[in-house]
Formats: C-alpha cells, structure tokens, sequence
C-alpha cells in the first residue's frame, strides 16, 4: 500500500527536520514519536481512521482538539503547547517548509 501524505510528512518530521535539520535529541525524537503513536491510536479506536488511510486532510482542528480532550480525560495526561520550548509544532513545519505555499489553511 502506497503510503499517505500524512505518514510521509510525519517520517519527514522526526526523521529529516528533527534529526538532521534541528539536530534536537534522541529522546525528543522518541518524545514526538510518541505523540504521534498515541494520535494515530486515538484516530484508529475513538474516530474510527485506520492510521494506513489518514490523511493531512483529515487533521482538522476539532480532531486535535478532541484527540487532546481524550489525553487529559483517558490518559490522565496533557501536552502542555508554547511551555518555553524553542522548537516548532508539526503543523508549522508543514506549513513553512514542507509545504510551501499551502498556507495555515490544511488545519482546520
């Protein structure tokens, strides 16, 4: 199955920009991956999204919202945003380098 534009951009992100471009740590690497597995579970067993078939079309806000709802309600969890940390979200990157001239408007 060839792979979607969300998987590749993911593998782009931790793979190319985090470790080659930004040259942050291993564990943060680990740290993002993590986040990611846990969306593309919430995806699979709450919205019903097989991770094979999402999309970046797919990543409107309401779905991270609700996916960061379920953290703080099911996993006794949250991802803290703008904490003081220097590195770019996912959806800045996407958006400033992988793709260009797309605008803010893949997140909905």
């Amino acid at each position: 199955m060839k792979p979607t534009d969300f998987s590749v951009h993911v593998t782009s992100f931790l793979t190319h920009y985090l470790a080659a471009q930004r040259k942050v740590s291993p564990n943060t690497i680990k740290a993002y991956r993590d986040v990611f597995t846990l969306l593309l579970r919430f995806c699979r067993d709450v919205q019903g999204i097989a991770p094979e078939r999402l999309r970046l079309e797919q990543m409107y806000v309401s779905l991270v919202e609700a996916f960061l709802d379920y953290l703080e309600r099911e996993k006794k969890s949250s991802l803290r945003v703008g904490s003081g940390n220097s590195e770019p979200s996912f959806p800045d990157i996407l958006t400033r380098s992988v793709l260009p001239g797309k605008g803010s408007s893949n997140f909905r």
